[in-house]
This record gives structure tokens, sequence and C-alpha cells, in this order.
């Protein structure tokens, strides 16, 4: 076995997908793009998997017909060798203590992973995406289950949608935290979602505290973590790779047990 195998990585989920590069345990390159996108990630593996030839392709998914065509376009470059997939080839080496683990998302248990190999106790994983996720690991490794609410897109359409008057509003980092006060609806409702999220997780660590007995560490995820929790003094790291992380941590698990 090489000293520093190479593996790709790719995390698909409902409208975002995550394509990196790991040598060994060092993730040299990572690149988002809309789970459609299957041209930009075509891209991606000609621009920055060259040298890379028969490295296999590591894919999870929480959108299995999405996931079809990044595969084949992963598969076109030429330098892909054995699609492995999360849950089918690859355990995911995490207890899931909830009342139907098998309904669990790969995402979360693979984000949760990481934390707690990171963190080594408790701990609290935000993933800010289509949906948020607030999951709870405890001392011991165990994912012990969450909360799932609408993500910041979702939010914002859902208030368009189920009213007369409220307009369409795309996500504005910048107008965000502009003010104290939303003095125009489209603010308005881009401070409401945005502070929804975060009372959400302000609210749900203090809960899960208490259930623990002591004060988890908070990491957060997703493509929204950075503009949510960049500077919030719930979240102490925020991870944008979280998930690729934890599939590598699978990856090795998985030799590591065929080795022994």
């Amino acid at each position: 076995m090489e000293s520093e195998p190479n593996l790709l990585t790719l995390a698909v989920g409902n409208t975002r997908a995550r394509i990196g590069l790991f040598r060994g345990d060092e993730l040299i390159g990572a690149q988002s793009y809309a789970s459609a996108d299957d041209a930009g990630v075509r891209t991606w593996i000609a621009d920055h998997a060259k040298g890379v030839s028969g490295a296999p392709l590591l894919v999870a998914t929480v959108n299995p017909s999405g996931s079809e065509r990044l595969i084949e376009a992963c598969r076109e470059g030429g330098v892909v060798g054995t699609v492995l997939r999360i849950g089918r080839d690859v355990p995911i080496p995490m207890e899931a203590d909830v009342r139907e683990p098998a309904k669990v998302g790969q995402d979360r248990l693979l984000c949760a992973l990481a934390a707690w190999v990171s963190t080594e106790g408790p701990c609290v994983v935000v993933d800010c995406g289509t949906a948020t996720t607030v999951d709870f690991v405890s001392e011991d490794g165990v994912f012990r289950g969450g909360a799932i609410a609408p993500g910041l897109a979702m939010m914002l359409e859902s208030m368009h949608r189920g009213t007369a008057a409220l307009p369409r509003v795309a996500f504005d980092p910048a107008r965000l935290d502009a003010e104290p006060v939303g003095r125009d609806t489209e603010t308005a409702m881009l401070m409401g979602a945005g502070e929804a999220i975060r009372g959400l997780v302000s609210r749900l660590v203090e809960r899960y505290a208490e259930f623990a007995g002591t004060y988890p560490r908070v990491v957060a995820t997703g493509g929204d973590a950075g503009t949510l929790f960049g500077s919030d003094s719930v979240v102490e790291h925020v991870v944008p790779d979280l998930q690729l992380i934890g599939m590598r941590l699978a990856f090795q698990a998985l030799l590591t047990d065929e080795e022994e």
C-alpha cells in the first residue's frame, strides 16, 4: 500500500455536491457545485486529479438519482479507479442510538463521525445546507439524534410561496448583519431566517448540554455555516469539509479492519 494513498471523495446533497481529493489524511483540494452540474465536476477532475490515475472514488449521497450523473462525470476523466459507496461498500463506524438507525442520513452520520474524532468528546454538529440539522454525539462516540429544520433558502422561499405580499428574496450575506433592525421587507426576511437558525442552534445546544450533563463542543459545516456562525460565540469551529473528512475516516477504518 502507498504511504500516502489518494482518495477522491464525492458528497452529493439535495442541491449541492462537494468533491475533494485526499492524499493520505490531507485534503489537498475541494470544490462545491450544484448537484446537477456534472460539467463542473468533470472540469474539476480534469484540473485537480492529474497524476492520481486509479484512485478510488468514495461516494456519499442523500440524492441517489442525482449522484449517478456526477459519478459518470468523474469516470470520464479516466483517473477514477474503483467506485465505492458509503453504506453499501464502506460502513460508517458510528453507532446510532435512535429509533430507526437505517433512516439517519449518511451526511449526518459522517459529519458526526468527523466532529467526534476531532473533538474527542461530546459534541454538537450543525449542518447548514438545504435543511439545517443540529445533532448530538455523546462522549462515547454514539450518535444520539438531533433536530431538523429548514435551511436559509428554504425559509425564504416558503415565506414567499406561503404569503400574498412577501417577495422572493435571494440570500445576501452582506445584508444579514448590516443593521440591528430590518428596515425594509427584504432585510427583515433575511434577518428573520438567519436569526431563526442561530436561535435554534443556541437553544438546542443548551438542551443537549442539560441532557449530557456537560457542555459539548460545537462544530458547524455546510454551505451557509461560515455566514451564519463565522463569528458566533456558540460555535467553536466552522469546518466546510466535515463530511468529506468523515468519509475519509470511514474509508480508513475499513482499510484498518481489512489489514487486521
